[in-house]
């Protein structure tokens, strides 16, 4: 190994905005730059701003391809992600570069998946509550609300860790009937319980009371929730949007007509994660649409943490491959 290369600071590239304290575990022993917005970063930026790293931390919807890896050239040594997912992530291009993927720890899913169930709740109560629901005949008596949850059909999008973890903790508050469904029919939670019914796309859309958004679409070029998929929802179910970066698998512009014209009862969004929601200030004047209130300490949970987790887990992975060279 070249002498020099033991006094040199690793080069690592943010795609998007973190947490400050996400910064500060990198910064400690590494020289960082970052595309300083809540928005993905452009394509030309990416490209450019890859040359000569040694790491790349990326978030949803960022597409880390074998021209992203060709970019970076033969520093890079590890992509990591604060997305759940390694969807984005061409890992099989990574594994023959000899380049190592981290995927974001369990915390994140555990943190996510309570605040979606809280969602759920929260949306779930509004609705409950809100006397212009009576035309519906949904307005039950604010005691009556949880007990008519637990005798709800719940479905779930996204056979992923946080999916699962949204399952198990339904069931911990009571929740009798949950089905899912997954995009890659080969992909199966891990530790599935067998009160959990998998079924297919037309029918979580047609028998769920309550459809959770979880993960994203694999066929990018497909968006699943559109408006003919809510079209064929009950006209009380609700919908809850479990986390931001679902903009390719779902249509917000058809979504805010959906509720406006009461084509099915309410939607909760979880605007507590990383990057802006689209058509959020139309889709926030509507009675029926409820966003998780962004208090210092679901933001702190979800975002600081995670950030933390992330970069200390990408700052150790390169200390090792560093030490092994």
């Amino acid at each position: 190994m070249d002498v020099m290369s033991l006094f040199r600071r690793p080069k690592v590239y943010v795609t998007r905005r973190i947490p400050q304290k996400g910064v500060d575990v990198l910064l400690r022993d590494c020289d960082v730059s970052m595309w300083d917005s809540e928005n993905t970063v452009v394509r030309g930026e990416l490209l450019y701003n890859v040359a000569g790293v040694d790491a790349i931390l990326c978030m949803a919807n960022d597409i880390i391809d074998s021209v992203v890896l060709d970019a970076a050239g033969s520093n890079l040594k590890v992509v990591a992600t604060m997305c759940n997912s390694l969807d984005d992530i061409d890992v099989e291009a990574c594994n023959k570069s000899g380049i190592r993927v981290l995927s974001c720890p369990n915390l994140c899913s555990e943190g996510k998946a309570d605040l979606t169930v809280s969602l759920m709740l929260l949306t779930l109560k509004r609705a409950a509550t809100d006397p212009r629901n009576l035309t519906v005949g949904y307005s039950v008596t604010n005691s009556a609300c949880w007990e008519k949850c637990a005798n709800q059909i719940f479905g779930i999008y996204g056979l992923n860790t946080t999916g699962e973890t949204i399952a198990k903790r339904l069931k911990e508050v009571g929740v009798n009937s949950i089905i899912a469904f997954d995009s890659n029919s080969n992909k199966l939670w891990n530790n599935v319980e067998s009160s959990v019914k998998v079924v297919d796309f037309a029918d979580l859309l047609t028998q769920s009371d309550v459809l959770c958004i979880c993960d994203q679409n694999a066929d990018k070029s497909n968006t699943r929730f559109n408006k003919d998929a809510f079209k064929q929802m009950k006209t009380n179910a609700v919908i809850v949007v479990g986390e931001n970066g679902l903009s390719e698998n779902l249509d917000y512009i058809s979504l805010y007509e959906a509720l406006r014209d009461g084509k099915f009862l309410a939607a909760g969004i979880n605007s507590c994660n990383q990057g802006p929601v689209p058509f959020q200030y139309p889709l926030s004047g509507l009675h029926n649409c409820v966003f998780l209130p962004q208090t210092q300490e679901s933001a702190f949970d979800v975002r600081h943490k995670t950030s933390v987790a992330v970069a200390s887990r990408l700052l150790t992975e390169l200390k090792y491959v560093q030490a092994s060279n």
